[in-house]
């Protein structure tokens, strides 16, 4: 099984629904973790007008992932849409809010702040799941693989490194015009550890 996270910043790109089209066509196991793109950017915004808790805009975060999650599954319906990110077969959007929510099982687990987006998100639900792979698709390029220096650079969040570093399996980035060499990597590469 393999998380991919595709960032909120691909809401701007006309590439995404390729993304998703190829990630539907793949023969594999992956889990889709949506970024909060434009919807994020509307609970910073009410972040900054309100004086909202940290706590709170985080809880407003994973809505906006949700959404994203729904966009993306409006652009590509053979993508599903699951709660339980270990049910379902194929390629599926993860819906965090049930998860990670006040009240979900996993809400104590992740720090509720803007320290923690979707990027530690997906790592997180990488090692929850026990995935072979995490790959997380960004509008920015990758300068350097190692990753304590990617917040340096804000490729990633603040906290992501820290969940990272405990990971075990393979951290990828590709660049959000990288479609054709994530699937040729998928094919000639991660296919038999799926």
């Amino acid at each position: 099984m393999i998380v991919v996270k595709i960032g909120g910043s691909l809401y701007q790109n006309d590439i995404l629904p390729q993304w998703l089209a190829m990630l539907a066509e793949l023969s594999a196991d992956v889990v889709i973790v949506a970024g909060g793109g434009p919807f994020a950017d509307q609970v910073r915004a009410a972040s900054q007008r309100w004086a909202l808790s940290e706590a709170g805009a985080h809880d407003m975060a994973i809505l906006a992932m949700q959404q994203f999650t729904y966009l993306m599954r409006d652009l590509e319906p053979r993508l599903t849409i699951t709660e339980d990110a270990r049910q379902g077969e194929g390629a599926r959007l993860w819906a965090p809010s049930q998860l990670l929510l006040p009240g979900g099982i996993a809400n104590d687990t992740l720090e509720r702040s803007w320290q923690t987006t979707s990027d530690t998100i997906s790592a997180w639900l990488a090692n929850e799941i026990g995935a072979s792979r995490l790959c997380l698709i960004k509008s920015k390029k990758l300068e350097d693989s190692d990753v304590n220096n990617w917040k340096k650079t804000d490729l990633v969040d603040n906290n992501f490194s820290k969940l990272a570093l405990n990971l075990t399996i393979p951290i990828d980035i590709y660049h959000a015009l990288d479609v054709a060499a994530f699937a040729r990597d998928y094919n000639s590469n991660w296919r038999a550890n799926d």
